[in-house]
């Protein structure tokens, strides 16, 4: 089973799940139940592969597990599991967030702290330098909430005249994406739309090297 969705997105906001490439070559799917991690119930179907896909929306902040589990004409099952951050949705009374930038910078003296641009390769262990900021102290932002996959957020404070701000952050050991995300709020707990990076984590069947 194989799952396709967004690693982030905003609560009250539709979002598309695909498991259209969930086949299966001695025969055909006959029935697909798939939970969203939430407070729904799960949604149990008989379909096949040409029409797994699905439109949920998530009404709360935080970090979900959606589950797929496929069955074939021979009772075998097939299992998926994806996470995806759900950030609050945004006020719309909220200040205007006038631009809010992450960036991952390594520590590690072979990438001499430069920049790690979106699906950049890092070596599990690797120290994460979380920069944020807001660019505007005028717009009464208070702080950024930051988290890598599911791992406890992280608060950063804004201050100065960028209202920006920063933190260090481990990459956890394991092969796979991990994703940054970034939401900032203004003092009257506000949010703004999230930002994202997303990392490669080199595991032992990479042939290269980390880079930037």
């Amino acid at each position: 089973a194989l799952l396709t969705l967004p690693s982030t997105a905003i609560a009250a906001e539709p979002v598309d799940i695909d498991g259209g490439n969930s086949l299966d070559v001695d025969g055909p799917l006959v029935s697909t139940t798939i939970s969203f991690g939430d407070s729904s119930a799960p949604l149990a179907t008989n379909r096949s592969e040409q029409s797994l896909h699905w439109r949920h929306t998530w009404t709360e902040a935080g970090v979900f597990d959606v589950d797929l589990a496929v069955t074939d004409d021979k009772g075998l099952v097939g299992r998926a599991r994806t996470r995806i951050t759900i950030a609050p949705a945004p006020d719309t009374n909220a200040p205007a967030m006038t631009s809010l930038a992450l960036s991952a910078l390594s520590d590690l003296s072979d990438l001499g702290g430069a920049p790690l641009v979106d699906g950049a390769r890092v070596a599990p262990g690797t120290a994460i330098d979380v920069a944020v900021r807001a660019g505007d102290a005028e717009a009464n932002l208070d702080h950024v909430r930051v988290t890598v996959d599911a791992a406890s957020p992280i608060s950063i404070p804004l201050a100065g005249s960028d209202a920006s701000g920063n933190a260090s952050v481990t990459v956890a050991a394991g092969a796979g994406d991990v994703t940054i995300a970034a939401v900032a709020f203004d003092l009257a707990g506000n949010a703004s739309q999230p930002l994202s990076t997303t990392l490669h984590v080199i595991g032992a069947g990479d042939d290269s090297d980390a880079d930037g």
